[in-house]
């Protein structure tokens, strides 16, 4: 009955090959769920793991018996079948297209098998990962030379997080145990832009980066808020040391004929004889009342004609936290 119920599954092991496959399966299996099962036992024909039926065997027992104990060879396996196609690491943005091939030699030697009592089939040397991307790495890698209070520092802008592709190669080589043919990874979302300050200006501050298009607001050492904006076009985002002069819930911009919620000024464009400021998206009024927004999609790159332009939401979140006579630091 229990044979006929799970007969469907299309797996019967006999004789010595019953030992091998069993382990190979339920490492795959449980590894690619997240975890290893905690509990692998046998009722009747059929194989439990985490009470969950695996599969009919027979000499079911046999099997479960030697599982453990050879767990370190089916690793071995895993991470042949892990290797036996080479991945390509590709990063991609407006003329820059770099890859670094990973061979199969350079991902074996990458490869670590896991102890016997491991949930994973294989580990990643994070040392010698971090010596084969090293080229690729010091090419994304961006520092800026910044002044702050007159004194010139080199400051980082952005960098390859090790951390994430790890995660994503463990994550196509796992997948590749499960079938997929998984030929390259992309590295763009592996590379973070990073604040240039690290806290030290003040308790509280807002750091405006224009050339990543972010908005950084810090507090006790850390950033507590992180908002893509926009900054000038039309006209320019001046760099500087400021402090927040007001805050306005919706005022009218007589100068570009738009309302901007949520405004907080912190300096004055005397060419434009306009004050620049915070705000949200702006907007006007139609012919029926109706308002009409500046597109989302001109935010994160120059749009506005000095102005930092927030995201619907964003710009009350910062409104809310930031104070009159706050500093706020705007770099290029």
């Amino acid at each position: 009955m229990i044979e006929n119920r799970y007969s469907n599954l299309g797996i019967a092991l006999f004789g010595g090959l019953i030992f091998a496959a069993f382990g190979f399966f339920t490492l795959l299996n449980q590894t690619l769920i997240g975890t290893v099962a905690q509990s692998i036992k046998v009722k009747g024909d059929v194989v439990l793991a985490n009470e969950f039926p695996v599969y009919i065997i027979h000499d079911a027992p046999a099997c479960v018996q030697n599982y453990t104990s050879t767990k370190q060879t089916f690793a071995m396996q895993a991470i042949n079948k892990a290797i036996s196609k080479p991945i390509t690491l590709e990063y991609s943005e407006k003329d820059i297209d770099l890859k670094l091939g990973l061979t199969p030699q350079a991902l074996h030697d990458i490869l670590i098998p896991s102890a016997k009592d491991s949930n994973v089939p294989f580990i990643l040397d994070k040392g010698a990962f971090a010596s084969l991307v090293k080229p690729i790495k010091e090419k994304l890698d961006k520092t800026t030379k910044l002044e702050i209070n007159g004194k010139v520092k080199t400051v980082p802008d952005r960098e390859l997080s090790l951390d994430s592709l790890e995660f994503k190669l463990m994550l196509a080589l796992i997948n590749r145990l499960n079938g997929k043919d998984i030929k390259s990874i992309n590295m763009n979302s592996s590379l973070i832009e990073l604040p240039s300050t690290n806290g030290e200006l003040a308790d509280k501050y807002i750091e405006v980066d224009k050339s990543q298009q972010r908005l950084y607001a810090w507090e006790n050492g850390r950033v507590v808020k992180n908002f893509v904006i926009s900054t000038g076009l039309s006209g320019p985002t001046y760099s500087g040391m400021f402090r927040i002069k007001n805050h306005i819930k919706n005022p009218w911009s007589s100068v570009a004929n738009v309302w901007t919620p949520y405004w907080m000024a912190f300096t004055y464009n005397s060419d434009a004889g306009a004050w620049l400021g915070f705000h949200e998206l702006p907007y006007w009024d139609g012919p029926n009342g109706e308002k009409i927004r500046r597109p989302f999609d001109t935010l994160g790159k120059p749009v506005t004609g000095g102005c930092i332009q927030l995201d619907i939401g964003d710009a009350k979140n910062l409104y809310d936290w930031a104070e009159d006579g706050m500093l706020v630091f705007v770099h290029e």
